[in-house]
């Protein structure tokens, strides 16, 4: 499966992001599902989004058009956190 995100240089937990890379995916399509409600070229850009994983939360964003826009999400819950 192609990995569509960057992993963030500080990420302790690189290794757990590429062994579930189908679960990040996922994650990556919710989140810009949800945000291309405010700016529809979001969901077709090429720009990589960037993926941190700390104590069981992955943290998604992607700076876009001078707006940053994340979420994060936990590995067995739905979506945590919007900011």
């Amino acid at each position: 499966m192609a990995k569509n995100f960057i992993i963030v240089n500080d990420c302790p937990n690189s290794e757990i992001i590429l062994n579930n890379v189908e679960k990040i995916n996922e994650f990556i399509n919710r989140f810009k599902q949800f945000y291309s409600r405010f700016d529809k070229r979001l969901l077709t850009t090429k720009k990589k989004v960037n993926v941190n994983l700390k104590n069981g939360i992955v943290n998604i964003s992607i700076d876009f058009n001078k707006k940053h826009y994340g979420q994060c999400y936990g590995f067995n819950k739905e979506l945590i956190y919007t900011y």
